[in-house]
């Protein structure tokens, strides 16, 4: 099920997104399912910045990720995205969403999005069962 609605940052929270304690975001939330899968892929928590909050009125007929219709409503540029993935345990509260064992190994995937003025305007959390998050990167010498 979506959830959606206006937060203030609490401590914890402030800090596993990397932002200020007090500031207020719209977070939507949900699972991600793959085309193919029927087990969902992930939990993810989409965290917009409180000046870009209108683009909520906009998101409904929109096929685009939800930092690029940001960018394109409110006239700036991405500059930066930084994408972190760390191991923790299945969260209890979502475990049950994701059909696995709470305290199962997960992975935790957070990207921030910052404009061309240094603005951090979206930042996004998505848990992973830890078998379900494959990660391949090859790297190829060139000759």
């Amino acid at each position: 099920k979506k959830q959606e609605g206006v937060i203030t940052l609490r401590e914890n929270l402030a800090r596993t997104l990397g932002a200020d304690t007090g500031s207020r975001w719209l977070r939507l939330a949900g699972l991600r399912h793959a085309q193919s899968d029927e087990l969902p892929v992930a939990w993810t928590e989409i965290y917009i910045a409180e000046p870009y909050i209108a683009v909520r009125e906009s998101l409904g007929e929109v096929s685009k990720a939800i930092y690029q219709k940001t960018s394109e409503q409110f006239g700036f540029s991405i500059a930066k995205v930084e994408r972190q993935i760390v191991a923790v345990p299945m969260p209890t509260d979502l475990s049950a969403a994701l059909s696995c064992e709470s305290g199962t190994p997960a992975l935790m995937e957070r990207r921030r999005y910052w404009s061309n003025e240094s603005v951090l305007f979206e930042v996004t959390l998505s848990f992973h069962p830890g078998d379900r998050f494959p990660q391949t990167i090859l790297l190829e010498r060139e000759t």
